[in-house]
């Protein structure tokens, strides 16, 4: 029994390694946009694959939507756009414009309201 379970821990590890292999974690730097084309939703990450290119997208959030994560909002067919230097990405659904901010980057904002 605790060789099933490691072994499923083990191919588990593996396949999170081979998606952070094959998609690319943007810089603060970068910009980055285009058309939804393909997503892989694991554990709060989503691997996004754009029409100019595969990203890692880490944890993005709005506390003023219902769902507050990026991944609760993106589907394929949506735009998004982050442009160099931000902590914000931009969705485009339908009609609709939507924005969510690093979780880090939320999380200085909070604390420096507090004070």
């Amino acid at each position: 029994m605790l060789i099933v379970f490691l072994a499923a821990v083990f191919y588990e590890n593996h396949r999170i390694q081979k998606l952070h292999d094959e998609y690319s974690k943007f810089r603060t730097d970068d910009e980055i946009y285009g058309t939804i084309l393909h997503i892989k939703k694991e554990k709060g990450i989503s691997f996004v694959t754009l029409d100019s290119g595969k990203f890692i997208v880490d944890v993005y959030e709005n506390p003023d939507y219902r769902n507050e994560f990026l991944q609760d909002h993106i589907h394929l067919g949506d735009s998004i756009y982050k442009g160099p230097f931000s902590d914000t990405i931009f969705v485009f659904h339908e009609e609709h414009k939507l924005f969510f901010i690093h979780w880090r980057k939320l999380r200085e904002l909070q604390n420096g309201a507090r004070i």
